[in-house]
């Protein structure tokens, strides 16, 4: 007779786990732990070729804070939510990273902060896409992108592996190599050998004992396939990516822009000037103290869409640019702040400068600094360069120069044959250049002319509908903004005979300290036309109203559309001149392309003979004292519930016991009886002392519970109780469980036991 199988016997849920099985949880929770907190970290090498400074040691503490983070919260229980916790610590080290003046105690987040961090990331992004070459700054807003990536990487890799998918949790360790491949760099498969190391730990010590030879194979083709990849996987520059609008800076339309400026080549500068508040773009301080306006390009090219820049033979030497005519010698320091840049700001006479090399270019046809590449635009924050340039004479009453150079500037295009006969209407052909140009320009600015930034001219400053045609209707208006009236003076220029063109670039600023120092923003870019004198070189004539009138913005600060004409007037050029003339050559300060963050050396400049600036060094110190408060929280929380629990009486106290028997490791169920409860504590090694108080406690708590029994305080025999559980724990846990306390997290739990994984929670 065949006899019944043995039935198991059922499990207790109220006992624990084998000790064996619950090792075996532990250590995969701390092995998968250690997998994302190397791995991460390692998948981060090919960043060190494109990126510079000491971003590498945040990153990696960042990582590893994060995957201890994920091992406490899956050794506390929460095994699908424990990404949950990760998330939250993360979101004050990107506060403190992006945003700690706006902060609450420089950590905690608030409207404010979060409004700076977003902004602040979406520049580090635009500081990455644009950079003008590799390695460049690790600035805050590109180290907090950097900690944003470290944080998604922890999360996909931490994630595949609790989902027990090593080889999806594998491929995100993939992902930085794009950084270095997007700006078109030669990868050294020796640099990924971090990578294909991390790739096959993941693999083979992510997977079960069972099927880790499989692992093993499948980590071996990984790490091939890591290596390989940068040969034969295109650039991403080289494909054409459609960007979002949001990355590619100022876009156009009214007040549509909101990002940074856009210093480049275009005439439309309707987007930047209709900001609704001023962005500052840069700081400079000429040697003398006198404003000055500051030139991006020189359109001289022209045809049927209007006024172009027109590129000439570019050249590295940047030991002539291009100024004629007196002057007094001058050296400016400038100081970039938050824009897209393709050119750079240059006194408008400018004659040399040794601060530019690598990428950048001189281009004498517009008189600009910029990149080979015409479209290339860079974000470029706190650059710091010195240009040599003069402080021209200007022409006197009574001399009368010719116009016979740049002869190449005098073309008038078919569809501009309106201004060749309104030009012959305001003229006397008979007269010298200079008397020409000033008919024109008092043509220009008598009181039937005004300054408007939202005039319905549609095609002004675009590709599409004819700018000549446009610029026809601002002169039958007569309302517009500079752009409409610089390229009205050099088109009448040009029939009048006389060379023309048109700069793009800035009025001198305000100077806010008035230290020599002057501020320009985005309320300052503005279009001029310059006219050719021989001896004299290209001479401003500025028609815009206010300007015209000696007005030093074009427009008012309440946004009046006529313009700010009773602004105060600009300095005579040669009034306040220094006794002593500066040295014309430009000493090297700091290169825009090779370092970031250099300070101005100008007399004046930011920064100079400052003290100890509290503003700067509160917010880190006090975002040390909210990290401290932060990560003593929860032991703070705890030490008050246990002595609420204390002065509850019996059932109190025997409450506050089984929260310490949680912490201790072991959760009862809330049906346990004050009976129950003790038979688990006596269960420990307890003291005699500690046995007879736990007796106490427990014939007061069922007394309580059952008879109705009042009871008084009995904290002495839960403290004694309380000493003997604490002694229980592990010395290696018992700082852990302190400032961790599991019992926060959850009391009591009905125990199950699937290989001793669920007994974590």
């Amino acid at each position: 007779m065949t006899s019944a199988p043995a039935m198991a016997p059922p499990i207790d849920p109220h006992v624990d786990p084998p000790p064996r099985a619950r090792r075996a949880g532990v250590g995969r929770i701390w092995l998968h732990g250690a997998l994302v907190a190397g791995g991460v970290p390692l998948s981060l090498a090919p960043l060190l070729t494109v990126l510079d400074g000491g971003w590498q040691t945040v990153a990696v503490a960042f990582a590893v804070v994060l995957a201890t983070v994920l091992v406490l919260a899956r050794l506390l229980g929460a095994r699908w939510f424990a990404w949950l916790p990760a998330v939250v610590l993360a979101v004050p080290w990107l506060t403190v990273a992006t945003a700690p003046a706006e902060a609450w105690l420089g950590v905690v987040p608030t409207r404010e902060s979060l409004a700076a961090s977003g902004a602040a990331l979406l520049d580090g992004v635009t500081q990455i896409l644009y950079a003008p070459e590799v390695p460049f700054a690790a600035t805050f807003e590109v180290v907090a992108i950097v900690l944003l990536a470290v944080l998604l990487l922890v999360l996909l890799v931490d994630g595949m592996l609790a989902l027990g998918a090593p080889a999806l949790a594998a491929a995100p360790l993939l992902l930085p190599v794009v950084v270095p491949m997007a700006f078109r760099l030669e990868v050294d498969p020796v640099s990924l050998a971090p990578i294909a190391a991390a790739m096959v730990a993941v693999l083979v010590l992510g997977q079960a004992g069972r099927v880790r030879g499989r692992a093993v194979m499948a980590g071996v083709l990984v790490a091939i396939a890591a290596v390989a990849a940068p040969a034969v996987l295109p650039s991403p520059r080289d494909a054409d990516i459609a960007w979002p609008g949001w990355l590619e800076g100022a876009t156009t339309g009214v007040g549509a822009a909101s990002g940074p400026p856009m210093l480049s080549t275009g005439i439309d500068l309707a987007a930047d000037l209709q900001r609704g508040a001023p962005v500052r773009i840069f700081d400079y301080a000429p040697s003398d103290g006198l404003p000055t306006r500051m030139r991006l390009t020189a359109l001289q090219g022209i045809g049927p869409q209007g006024f172009v820049e027109e590129r000439g033979e570019l050249t590295t030497s940047f030991a002539d640019l291009g100024a004629v005519g007196p002057g007094t010698p001058i050296t400016t320091q400038v100081t970039l702040g938050r824009a897209f840049i393709g050119n750079v700001p240059i006194p408008v006479q400018a004659t040399s400068t040794g601060d530019f090399s690598g990428t950048w270019r001189w281009d004498p046809a517009s008189q600009s600094i910029g990149f080979t590449d015409p479209d290339r635009i860079v974000s470029l924050n706190d650059q710091a360069y010195r240009v040599a340039s003069l402080r021209p004479t200007p022409i006197e009453p009574g001399v009368s120069p010719s116009a016979t150079g740049a002869q190449d500037a005098v073309e008038v295009p078919e569809d501009a044959a309106f201004f060749a006969d309104l030009a012959a209407e305001i003229v006397d052909e008979d007269a010298a250049p200079i008397d020409r140009a000033r008919q024109l320009e008092g043509y220009l600015t008598d009181d039937s002319w005004e300054y408007s930034e939202r005039v319905p001219l549609d095609g002004f400053g675009t590709t599409e509908g004819g700018q000549w045609s446009a610029l026809e209707s601002f002169m039958g208006a007569r309302s517009g903004y500079c752009v409409h009236y610089a390229s009205s003076m050099a088109i009448l220029a040009r029939a009048a005979g006389i060379p023309a063109r048109v700069s793009i670039g800035f009025l001198p600023g305000t100077d806010p300290e008035a230290d020599g120092t002057f501020t320009v923003t985005t309320n300052d870019m503005h279009a001029w036309a310059e006219l050719w004198f021989d001896g004299y070189g290209w001479v401003p004539f500025d028609t815009t109203p206010a300007i015209a009138t000696g007005g030093t913005v074009a427009s008012a600060d309440d946004g009046d559309e006529a313009g700010a004409t009773e602004q105060p007037t600009l300095p005579s050029p040669t009034a306040a001149a220094p006794s002593a003339s500066p040295d014309a050559s430009a000493t090297p300060s700091a290169s825009p392309s090779t370092e970031p963050g250099a300070a101005p050396t100008a007399s004046g400049a930011p920064g100079a003979g400052e003290g100890v600036r509290w503003d700067r060094v509160l917010p880190p110190v006090l975002a040390g004292l909210a990290l401290v408060l932060v990560v003593l929280a929860p032991a703070l929380v705890r030490a008050l519930l246990r002595r609420r629990r204390l002065a509850e009486g019996a059932g109190g106290a025997l409450w506050e016991v089984q929260a310490s028997l949680a912490d201790a490791g072991r959760r009862l169920q809330t049906s346990h009886t004050p009976g129950e409860i003790a038979a688990a504590v006596g269960a420990l090694p307890l003291r005699e002392r500690e046995r007879r108080a736990l007796d106490r406690l427990r014939d007061a708590a069922e007394r309580e519970r059952f008879a109705g029994e009042a009871s008084t305080s009995h904290a002495a025999d839960a403290r004694a109780v309380l000493a003997g559980i604490r002694r229980s724990i592990p010395r290696r846990q018992r700082t852990l469980r302190l400032l961790v306390p599991p019992s926060l997290v959850r009391v009591w739990q009905p125990q199950h036991h699937d290989e001793g994984v669920d007994a974590l929670r």
